[in-house]
């Protein structure tokens, strides 16, 4: 059963429970090509990409936390996994740009969780709009390559370290502290 995390006017945060994640996936899927192709009309789904997004949820489920907010009628609006990864599996960000060692990439010493630790790190694909937003918002995202299309825009693989995010953190706890 999905757990509810906050809420707030008409939106709420949820931590989803396994059942949850083929919803997730058509949702991840059938927004990507909405926001992403002009041809799209939402008549023609993409059943083989839906099945490998909610395949590769069933993968990294119990290693993660996936997060969605809903609006009031219960409709997913957003999304975000977080995961520590063990090592072992295949990341998305390595299958996808085959980059193969994440540990030559890594800032020296660095670990996860991101922000757990001093030397934390994300790795993560995201469209490009998204990751022009997230260096917007005062994360410094780093570009791994140029990218590829994938489920329906252009995706880049990225990383964050903790120091990169710090004055996000920073900003975003100052205005918390202010509205609330």
């Amino acid at each position: 059963m999905d757990k509810l995390i906050a809420s707030y006017k008409n939106y709420s945060i949820w931590q989803m429970s396994k059942n949850g994640l083929y919803d997730l996936a058509k949702f991840v899927v059938l927004e990507n090509y909405k926001h992403h192709k002009d041809t799209f009309n939402g008549t023609t789904i993409n059943h083989k990409e839906i099945r490998e997004v909610h395949n590769e949820e069933i993968l990294f489920f119990s290693q993660s936390k996936v997060f969605v907010a809903k609006n009031n009628t219960n409709e997913i609006a957003g999304t975000i996994r977080v995961m520590e990864w063990s090592g072992l599996e295949e990341l998305p960000v390595t299958k996808l740009f085959g980059i193969r060692k994440l540990d030559e990439i890594s800032p020296e010493d660095s670990n996860a969780p991101i922000c757990k630790h001093k030397k934390g790190i994300m790795f993560a694909e995201c469209d490009r709009k998204l990751f022009k937003t997230v260096n917007s918002l005062g994360i410094k995202a780093i570009a791994l390559g140029e990218g590829i299309e994938y489920l329906g825009s252009l995706t880049i693989p990225m990383y964050a370290t903790c120091s990169g995010m710090m004055d996000f953190f920073i900003h975003t706890i100052i205005c918390i502290k202010y509205i609330v």
